[in-house]
């Protein structure tokens, strides 16, 4: 679930990033934000749901606000630390602040390993590729410049 006040206009850093965190705690009242930072009574489910009902979050927001596959250094630092800290246990929460807006972070538990998420994408881009090229060969596309020279004006 993910907050942001930081594109708005007035107010400094420090009171954008306040608000933010104000406006998680308001609508993820379910977790233990505070304190101990494990999950109360809500399951991972429960999070999901909270995540696609309230999170300001567009790029996880359809999938329950879940980042998988994710390797270590491939988001913001901190984001990464959050994640990938070696004392990091399934049901942690805690707000993580980013240039994006604070977020609530609830772990779900460490994916498969690098090696595996890596030869995974490989398989799916090449699948892709390949019917891809079948449709190319069962269609013919054809392209006008003229108008394709207006996109985007």
């Amino acid at each position: 679930l993910s907050y942001s006040t930081m594109g708005s206009a007035g107010g400094d850093t420090a009171e954008k990033v306040q608000e933010a965190t104000r406006l998680a705690k308001e609508k993820a009242p379910e977790l233990s934000l505070d304190g101990d930072l494990q999950l109360d009574a809500a399951l991972e489910e429960s999070v999901g749901k909270l995540a696609e009902e309230r999170t300001g979050d567009p790029g996880s927001a359809n999938n329950g606000g879940l980042y998988s596959g994710v390797t270590e250094g491939q988001m913001v630092p901190t984001f990464n630390d959050w994640c990938f800290d070696p004392s990091r246990k399934t049901g942690d929460t805690d707000l993580v602040e980013t240039d994006y807006g604070v977020h609530v972070m609830y772990f779900v538990g460490q994916g498969d390993p690098a090696w595996k998420t890596s030869i995974i994408e490989q398989l799916k881009n090449t699948t892709y590729t390949e019917w891809y090229a079948e449709q190319e060969a069962l269609y013919t596309v054809t392209f006008n410049d003229e108008i394709l020279n207006t996109v985007g004006d």
